[in-house]
This record gives C-alpha cells, sequence and structure tokens, in this order.
C-alpha cells in the first residue's frame, strides 16, 4: 500500500486553494496507477474537506483501492473491481 501524505499538497499545514490546484496539476498521478493507496492526513494541520474531495476524485482515475486513516486502522472508501483490458487510461 502507497501512503498517500496529504501535507504534499500544503504550503507550511496551511492548504490554500491556489497552492493545492498547483500541486495537483504537477503531481504524476501515473505512479500511482493501479496501486492500493492510503490517504493520511492526520496530524497538526487542519486540512478542509474540498482538499480531501479534490485528491480523491484525481485517485479514483488511477488507484485500484483508496483508504484513510493510518496504517493501523484504515477505512476503505473506493474500490476498483473491473480490470483494464486495454492499455488505454481510463
Amino acid at each position: 500500500m502507497v501512503i498517500f501524505d496529504m501535507h504534499t499538497f500544503m504550503d507550511d499545514d496551511l492548504a490554500t486553494e491556489t497552492g493545492l490546484f498547483d500541486k495537483v496539476a504537477a503531481f504524476d498521478w501515473d505512479s500511482l496507477r493501479g496501486k492500493a493507496v492510503l490517504v493520511k492526513g492526520c496530524g497538526t494541520a487542519i486540512i478542509p474537506p474540498w482538499a480531501f474531495m479534490i485528491i480523491t476524485a484525481r485517485l479514483t482515475e488511477v488507484a485500484r483501492q483508496i483508504s484513510y486513516g493510518n496504517e493501523h486502522s484504515a477505512i476503505p472508501i473506493f474500490t476498483r473491481f473491473r480490470q483494464e483490458t486495454t492499455g488505454a487510461k481510463p
């Protein structure tokens, strides 16, 4: 399982709309294709719900499975049941 830390998309423990959208656009989402991903956002920073929604929307395009939480208590929220039959990207 790949751990996806939400702090990657934040500036100084602050999620701003402009900063998040810029980092989402620049991120290599293909590196997570077909993988199980754990979105980890716990900690001292307050992360707005819309930031999780944007990240989750992008992950559903590539990830095989998405979970939230931490390594010890992950909550699955998305599972891709259909395997891609062609080399085309969804």
